[in-house]
Order: structure tokens, then sequence, then C-alpha cells
């Protein structure tokens, strides 16, 4: 039994987009979150920093991955300055759920790691133009 087309244009690429916006989200929001944990002393990251930081990405991943299904964003998500928006809020929130700053303040650090998922999202989207 095969495959219909309409089956593939309505499920199978999708479920690849979302998969997509997922594992993009992931690695924008682990690597800066990574790299903020151990104050930019990338050779002091332990194998508990980096699992911390890929439950970050992955909670951002899944954030944003739910976020996509709301009709009034997902018209929107082609405009690098609404999904940037989008980045930085879904990491901030996956930031603070995750563990306590190791900054100045109770926020700093999730405001800087969302800033620093914008500017990965940005800098890759620049790039591969």
């Amino acid at each position: 039994m095969g495959v219909s087309l309409a089956y593939v244009m309505k499920v199978v690429i999708p479920v690849e987009h979302k998969l997509k916006i997922f594992y993009k989200r992931v690695y924008e929001a682990s690597v800066p979150c990574a790299i903020l944990m151990v104050q930019g002393q990338i050779f002091a990251l332990t194998p508990k920093h980096i699992l911390i930081a890929l439950k970050t990405g992955i909670l951002t991943g899944f954030f944003a991955m739910v976020l996509s299904f709301i009709p009034l964003l997902k018209k929107h998500y082609d405009n690098k300055i609404i999904l940037g928006f989008v980045i930085f809020l879904c990491t901030i929130s996956a930031d603070l759920l995750n563990h306590p700053s190791h900054f100045w303040g109770e926020y700093s650090e999730a405001l800087m790691t969302g800033l620093g998922a914008v500017l990965i999202f940005l800098g890759v989207k620049y790039a591969t133009r």
C-alpha cells in the first residue's frame, strides 16, 4: 500500500518543519547557556554544565515548536524580527526554569542567554542566505 501525495503534504512535511524548528532552537539556546554558565571560561565546562545547557535548549525548542502551532505566529514565522523575539522569550523562560543565575541579579543570566540565542539565530540566518 503506497503513501499518497496528499498524506505527505498534510502530515509528513509539517512534522519535518516542526522538527526543524525544534532542533534549530536547541542549538541556538544551548551554546550561549553553556558559555554563560561558566562565565566564558570554556575549559571549565563539565558534563553537568553541558547537561543543564542541553535541557535549556530542549525546553526552548519545545516552547518554540508549540508556539509554531498558533495561527497568528505561524504566518509571521518568516519575519526574522518576530522570530528573534520569540526565540528570546522562549530561551529566557527555559533558562529561568532550569537553573538559577550565576551572574548578578535573578534574571541577568537568562536575559544574556536569550540575547546570545538571538545573536546565533541572526548570525546563522545571514550566513546561510
